[in-house]
């Protein structure tokens, strides 16, 4: 036997609300992205974010072209490249195409501290002339941060969902 479950008006209305209309959503301005890549020679992974805005609409955000609002990388060291932080003011280049999972092929992402680079399209960390240097096979993976807005219609649904009037069994054995 099928049962019907009526749903409060307010949990449909939210719910509609946080899967149909705010997707559709045009773009709303700076976003916010995270950046992860592990597989390093010896060890040690980047972790890092980024926030930025395609102003020109070419479906990329640029630092030659003033998009990148916020940049930060750390490498948790290994045996060859010591534990490293990188900001806005060493970005070198930055290039990233809007709905991407990373830097490859030839968009570039280099950060230098003056002693060590960052390069994280060609998998790479090194000094001048790579007396001491890192590589991996892996890609920097970039994920979009979800923003405060979308998180809260979902946590309203969630908590509406949760705080619903729960009603007995009737009628059943």
């Amino acid at each position: 036997m099928f049962r019907i479950v009526r749903a409060a008006p307010a949990l449909v209305i939210t719910v509609a609300l946080a899967f149909f209309i705010i997707p559709s959503t045009p773009a709303r301005g700076v976003d916010n992205y995270a950046i992860y890549q592990n597989g390093w020679l010896g060890g040690g992974i980047i972790t890092g974010a980024f926030s930025g805005m395609d102003l020109n609409n070419d479906n990329a955000i640029d630092a030659a072209d003033g998009e990148v609002f916020s940049y930060s990388v750390t490498f948790y060291g290994n045996d060859h490249i010591p534990t490293l932080n990188h900001g806005l003011t060493q970005l070198q280049f930055f290039r990233y195409t809007v709905g991407s999972t990373g830097f490859r092929p030839s968009a570039p992402l280099l950060s230098s501290d003056g002693t060590f680079n960052y390069d994280a399209d060609d998998h790479l960390i090194y000094t001048a002339g790579f007396a001491n240097w890192t590589g991996t096979d892996n890609d920097a993976v970039v994920t979009l941060l979800p923003e405060p807005a979308t998180l809260g219609v979902v946590a309203m649904a969630l908590t509406l969902f949760a705080c619903r009037p729960r009603r007995g069994l009737q009628g059943q054995v």
